[in-house]
């Protein structure tokens, strides 16, 4: 502190001392270089280096400010603690002090300018990575939806064999899960005319089931295109579109795909996807589309072959049936012991009501009898009735396999009548005395009483 006194005796001698009119010049010398060499000077280099860098400029216009004061501080401290003679030396020392930091610090602020540049490119470059990263990742998570719902619906369909359900739970599963506006199925008729609505989502599909809507067969709409081209069509501005699913019960249309169902090179039908935005499809669309358009022509296949064994499993049951109608008809013509009764002697001395229960005799689905039982009971349990439906059922299978060896023996007997016949026959060596062995054979074999046999020749 004891700096302070001599240097505010300085300043009070140096201002408010007589001035005299010598020194007036070199008071004006020291003006211009206080001016000069503490502030111009400084805030020129600075404005220099905020030209070159305007950056630099707007970051650290306050330590331009500091600068700037520091030099006129530093200049006028030192001009008044010496001889009015040695301010203009002092002021250049000062100058060149004053350039040396100004350099020094405008030349650290440009490189650090640069580096928070570069680190700001850096930065931007980082973001637009990260932003792109994000892109993708939506992309293929989307993807991945997509596939998992495409398996999904492929599994659904393939595990169904009814045609109606499977058209169904396709097109709701489409609707819902790709988040589209409508999904129909047309599949062509028998003389492939037209292409026919099978099943559609939403109220509109049901509507348009319900009129038994269909398209023609040709490249007038966009399922009878993909259908006529076996080839996927894709409007992406419906506005726009020369050929297009053109509907009434769908106005808000915008977008839609349509993807033919073949199987095995054999056209089937189309499946028609539509969406309420402009551009909702791309060629990633198409593959998963197409790929879940081939499992359901898988699934028409093996429902239209599932229902085609069952028809035939059926024609046989029915002939069948008739088969074992048209033998045990024969059988109950030709035995008159057919009808058997037995009575449990235990029993017969019970007096009061008996009911009486009648227990079908079943052979594959046709009846050959049935099993009559009176009781002291009003009414039977669930393990009683289901022992008597086991013992019909075996009953029943009893029956037609003694039918069968009785059916059996006689074609084996009669095949073996007719061999000694004929080799009684062909032993014969003149033509009367073989029809006379015919004849005799035959009518012991029949148990007829008279026959004849002759030979006519008919022209």
């Amino acid at each position: 502190m004891k700096f302070l006194p001599p240097f505010r005796n300085m300043l009070i001698k140096n201002l408010f001392s007589p001035i005299k009119t010598v020194e007036i010049n070199k008071l004006r010398e020291q003006l211009l270089a206080t001016l000069l060499y503490g502030i111009v000077a400084p805030g020129f280099v600075v404005y220099y280096i905020g030209v070159r860098d305007s950056f630099a400029l707007q970051k650290w216009g306050l330590i331009t400010a500091y600068t700037i004061a520091f030099g006129f501080i530093l200049t006028i401290t030192f001009l008044f603690l010496n001889p009015m003679s040695s301010w203009i030396p002092t002021g250049i020392t000062f100058l060149l002090v004053s350039l040396v930091i100004i350099g020094t610090i405008g030349y650290l602020l440009a490189n650090l300018s640069e580096r928070l540049e570069k680190e700001h490119d850096i930065t931007n470059e980082l973001e637009y990575e990260r932003q792109e990263l994000r892109e993708k990742t939506t992309a293929l998570e989307q993807k991945q939806i997509q596939l998992q719902t495409a398996a999904e619906i492929s599994q659904a369909i393939t595990s169904e064999l009814d045609s109606d359900t499977i058209f169904q739970q396709t097109v709701t599963l489409i609707t819902d899960r790709f988040d589209l506006y409508y999904a129909g199925i047309f599949i062509l008729d028998e003389e492939k005319q037209y292409a026919v609505l099978q099943a559609g989502s939403g109220e509109a599909g049901h509507t348009m089931l319900a009129e038994g809507y269909k398209l023609p067969a040709n490249e007038s709409s966009t399922v009878g295109w993909a259908i006529v081209n076996k080839q996927a069509r894709i409007n992406l501005d419906i506005d726009k579109a020369s050929v297009r699913f053109d509907t009434s019960h769908l106005p808000l249309t915008r977008s839609e795909l349509g993807i033919p169902i073949t199987s095995r090179g054999r056209i089937l039908g189309a499946l028609i996807v539509q969406s309420t935005e402009p551009q909702a499809f791309d060629e990633n669309d198409i593959a998963i589309l197409q790929t879940m358009a081939d499992s359901l022509a898988t699934s028409i296949d093996n429902a239209r072959l599932y229902q085609e064994s069952q028809n035939n499993l059926e024609e046989i049951s029915t002939l069948h049936r008739q088969y074992l109608q048209q033998a045990w008809e024969t059988v109950a013509k030709n035995r008159t012991d057919l009808t058997h009764f037995f009575v449990n002697e235990r029993f017969t001395a019970l007096e009061g009501e008996t009911s009486t229960i009648e227990v079908p005799l079943i052979l594959r689905g046709q009846q050959i009898g049935s099993l009559v039982l009176e009781t002291s009971k009003p009414h039977l349990t669930a393990e009683e009735k289901g022992v008597l439906d086991s013992l019909a059922t075996q009953a029943a299978l009893a029956l037609e396999n003694a039918r069968l060896i009785e059916a059996t023996q006689q074609r084996s007997q009669r095949d073996r009548i007719v061999s000694e016949i004929a080799g009684k026959v062909q032993r014969a060596s003149k033509v009367n005395e073989a029809l006379k062995i015919t004849l005799q054979e035959l009518g012991q074999t029949l148990g007829a009483s008279e026959g004849m046999i002759y030979l006519e020749i008919n022209e």
